[in-house]
């Protein structure tokens, strides 16, 4: 579902492809048609003397077929394709463990959201009866009126806690 894992997968299913071809260790070039080859000035010798005024035209019609084959580039082509395979297979494995680590990470955040709306909603129960009986205590002369508000203060902080915890 995640755009990226998805480009990951492209990039691996590149890589596999890749390391197929690199399981091809030479692949002739064939060449049919003419060639033109024009020299003009100047021409080295094989004693490392110059010709001048060299004018020389070579043309080539017909087929040519050339098939190279370097068994060590080889080799070592398809080493590193294996290794770009591995490489882009634990890229993979690593860009699925973080979309699930930030899944989690996301679930175990609401979880802990509800939980402290649920406690903040017990605790204002609570308070409420706690400003209750102070609120009594207060009427009745046995406790000052400032206990009371200082009480009632704190029911509406955690009220308004609750209502902030409710938003996350």
């Amino acid at each position: 579902n995640n755009i990226t894992i998805k480009i990951l997968e492209q990039e691996q299913e590149i890589a596999l492809a890749k390391l197929e071809q690199t399981k091809d260790w030479w692949a002739p070039d064939l060449f049919i048609g003419t060639a033109l080859h024009n020299l003009t000035g100047r021409a080295m010798n094989g004693d490392g003397g110059f010709f001048t005024e060299v004018n020389r035209n070579n043309v080539w019609l017909g087929l040519d077929l050339e098939a190279r084959w370097n068994i060590g580039e080889n080799i070592f082509q398809t080493k590193a394709a294996n290794l770009k395979t591995s490489a882009n297979q634990f890229a993979n494995t690593a860009q699925k463990n973080e979309v699930l680590l930030q899944l989690l990470d996301n679930y175990y955040g609401l979880l802990t959201a509800q939980w402290q709306y649920k406690t903040l909603g017990v605790l204002k129960l609570e308070q409420d009866t706690l400003v209750k009986q102070i609120q009594y205590q207060a009427d009745a002369g046995v406790r000052l009126q400032s206990e009371a508000l200082l009480a009632q203060s704190n029911f509406r902080q955690l009220a308004v806690a609750q209502l902030k915890a409710q938003k996350e």
